[in-house]
């Protein structure tokens, strides 16, 4: 703990934290690089308490982040430096294990369970959110998925879920879910710890009991107040964080076949197929559930999309342009899916030179969106987060 003027940091900031860069120069016998997490808090008119408070959820912010960077916390809201390094991968079976029976109890102890994901659900917030419905259902409590069927990457996924006996009556509104909450209801929160993102927000503001399992970086707006909170951003997905819940929740014959593809499905979505931020948790997650009897040919099926999507997408990467060097831009006025130009710019990071892509465009569903991707060279998060975005290192 060190208390010092605002002279000092004035210096430090101005400087851009760079003891960070220079800590990476010290390596251990494996060769691997020593990283520094610095939280500060700062305050014209607080006292050393909000000070030392400030500081304390600087440090937290900077480690849920992945750590190796300086954040600053002051009434008026966080700063980041830093950030740039990658995660390395540190979770251990333990850790999970206890957050599966704590999970489990807490489910046994609610009246019934809604899960719900971010807005503009894809097939990893499905996916994960599939495999917690499954943990309900072996609890003997109801579980109900919260999902704007119409604002959706993962309608094929859907449709499959909704075709199982199982999901009859799963998938409801956000309206229907406040109707239907008591004060013992329980709200699961997966893929997102973002407050202003969720699909629900009335129903997170409605239900006391939250728990949340996330694995992107913590952004300055986070769901604060959890009975549970698994926020692991060494993590591939949250479908690979909820399959390693499971193995202590559930038995693999009481995991259906449809969620266990859900579950490989949003894994090899926010991998780009085992390509980006997997480890080797990744690969024994997706072991597990290919045990089970996930299909990886109906996994692929998913991701297919029609001619037309086709045609769009590579109009888009024939618009893009090399805006400065090793970042490329497009854009489009014409109203353009979500996942299209996802797709699209996932297609420019492969080209050579290209460190990061971003497509900014108008949405189908009104308003206008930006999508970026990046292989790690270059931190889109970091730069998204500045307009109000958020999201990983990579996407």
């Amino acid at each position: 703990l060190t208390v010092f003027e605002t002279g000092a940091l004035i210096d430090l900031t101005a400087d851009k934290f760079s003891i960070i860069e220079s800590m990476h120069e010290v390596k251990n016998s494996e060769g691997i690089p020593a990283t520094l997490s610095i939280g500060i808090g700062k305050g014209e008119d607080c006292s050393l308490a909000e000070l030392y408070n400030f500081a304390n959820l600087s440090i937290d912010m900077a480690l849920s982040r992945g750590g190796d960077q300086a954040i600053i916390k002051s009434p008026s809201g966080f700063e980041f430096y830093g950030g740039q390094s990658k995660e390395i991968e540190k979770r251990t079976k333990v850790k999970s294990r206890v957050m599966a029976n704590a999970l489990r109890q807490l489910i046994k102890d609610s009246s019934q369970v809604f899960v719900m994901g971010h807005r503009v659900s894809d097939l990893d917030s499905i996916g994960a959110a599939a495999g917690i419905v499954a943990a309900v259902r072996k609890c003997g409590k109801t579980p109900y998925l919260v999902c704007n069927k119409d604002v959706t990457s993962a309608r094929e996924l859907i449709d499959r879920l909704e075709s199982a006996e199982e999901y009859r009556g799963v998938f409801i509104t956000e309206d229907d879910a406040i109707m239907m909450c008591d004060a013992q209801s329980l709200l699961v929160v997966v893929d997102t710890s973002r407050p202003d993102i969720v699909e629900a927000p009335q129903l997170l503001d409605t239900i006391q009991k939250v728990a949340v399992i996330d694995h992107h970086r913590r952004a300055a707006s986070y769901i604060e107040k959890t009975a549970i909170n698994m926020h692991e951003p060494y993590a591939s997905s949250a479908s690979e964080l909820v399959t390693e819940l499971l193995q202590y929740i559930i038995t693999p014959q009481e995991l259906l076949k449809v969620e266990a593809e859900a579950l490989l499905a949003g894994i090899v979505l926010d991998t780009k197929s085992f390509t980006v931020k997997t480890g080797v948790r990744t690969f024994e997650a997706a072991a597990y559930l290919k045990q089970i009897g996930a299909d990886t040919v109906d996994v692929r099926k998913m991701f297919s999309g029609n001619l037309e999507g086709y045609i769009r997408r590579y109009q888009l990467i024939s618009e893009a342009r090399l805006v400065f060097p090793g970042i490329s831009l497009v854009v489009s006025y014409q109203a353009v899916d979500r996942a299209v130009a996802s797709q699209a710019v996932d297609e420019l990071i492969n080209i050579s030179d290209v460190s990061a892509a971003f497509a900014v465009f108008a949405e189908t569903s009104g308003g206008c969106a930006v999508s970026g991707r990046s292989y790690g060279q270059i931190n889109v998060q970091y730069v998204l987060e500045k307009i109000g975005g958020g999201g990983s290192m990579n996407m």
